[in-house]
């Protein structure tokens, strides 16, 4: 399977949940999340995406919309078989990997902002784990109860 950039990963992740795209929204997208890139980051991106047939687009007035094609479509589905994240662990992941690769390891400023990122995912997980021990006693008591 393929590997794609972190960047290129997160279009996907807009594209599957709006269908459609254009640079600005997807910039706000990311800013949403955290994470700020720029036109010179994310333009690049889409027109690898564009050239490679994974997506392709249509002018609406000065705006380029673009969508999956087929190819696209394929890719997402074989990806999402083999590869499912819940969407807010994506978000988690996303903001910090952007900031691991931009973080300057000797200000306290961006080793806090680490440690932060670290705790959101770690609570994160903690979250499921706990619905999965939740669920599991939930059945435990069920079938306690059905036996009675």
């Amino acid at each position: 399977m393929k590997k794609f950039p972190i960047i290129k990963l997160m279009i996907f992740d807009y594209l599957i949940q709006n269908g459609k795209i254009t640079g600005y929204a997807f910039r706000k997208y990311c800013e949403e999340m955290g994470i700020p890139v720029s036109n010179g980051t994310i333009y690049p991106h889409l027109q690898d995406l564009s050239r490679e047939g994974i997506i392709e687009y249509q002018t609406d007035g000065k705006r380029k919309l673009y969508h999956f094609t087929k190819k696209g479509k394929d890719i997402v589905l074989e990806r999402q078989e083999k590869d499912f994240v819940p969407e807010n662990l994506k978000k988690h992941f996303f903001k910090f990997i952007y900031h691991l690769q931009s973080t300057n390891w000797n200000t306290m400023k961006d080793l806090e902002r680490m440690e932060y990122d670290l705790d959101e995912m770690k609570r994160f997980l903690q979250d499921e784990k706990n619905k999965i021990l939740g669920l599991k006693n939930k059945e435990k008591a069920e079938s306690t109860l059905s036996s009675e």
